[in-house]
């Protein structure tokens, strides 16, 4: 091998690592993670801590549903006693009055109207219709599910991701290529 294909091929293994060693991994705040690098020479490359996620409770209040409904009702005819003014005509008798001669006999019987109780007015309580009786249509409000709440998870972003330097613990091989890897624990 020429010393142009051993650049090359070091140079596509270096791609190679530094794209496996800055894939994405879950990691959060409590747990150790390796850390992975490769560089060329000065370009050390740096390492790409993951973004911590935390999971959170949310309250989340849901008011109470409401129905409008129709029906018919029937409403009972209303009656008010009054204090009213009666005429009550005269109480009046027809009776047949015998007509007698000097004699004692009877010569014909005379129609009289005699007034036993004269024409008056009374006050009378009576019960009197103020509203007759009808069918109404009401409209009612109408609880169709009672206010709740529900408890929703969400995952919160607590650290974004970023880079880093280079670990301190670092193995290089051969530099006069520059050529260098890097291994280093992050807590």
């Amino acid at each position: 091998m020429n010393a142009n294909a051993r650049a090359g091929k070091g140079l596509a293994l270096s791609t190679v690592f530094f794209a496996l060693g800055t894939a994405a991994s879950p990691a959060t705040a409590d747990h150790a993670q390796l850390a992975i690098g490769f560089g060329l020479g000065a370009q050390r490359a740096g390492l790409w801590v993951p973004p911590v996620y935390e999971t959170r409770a949310r309250t989340v209040a849901e008011p109470a549903v409401f129905e409008n409904r129709t029906r018919r009702v029937w409403r009972e005819p209303q009656y008010e006693e009054r204090r009213v003014a009666v005429d009550i005509p005269a109480d009046v008798i027809d009776r047949h009055v015998p007509r007698y001669d000097r004699w004692g006999n009877i010569i014909g019987v005379e129609h009289v109207r005699e007034v036993v109780r004269p024409a008056r007015t009374e006050w009378r309580v009576e019960r009197v219709l103020v509203r007759e009786g009808r069918w109404e249509t009401v409209t009612e409000r109408v609880l169709v599910r009672p206010e709740s709440t529900r408890i929703v998870y969400e995952q919160v972003l607590v650290r974004p991701g970023h880079w880093t330097s280079p670990p301190r613990h670092v193995i290089s091989k051969d530099r006069d290529r520059n050529f260098a890897f890097h291994v280093g624990f992050r807590r």
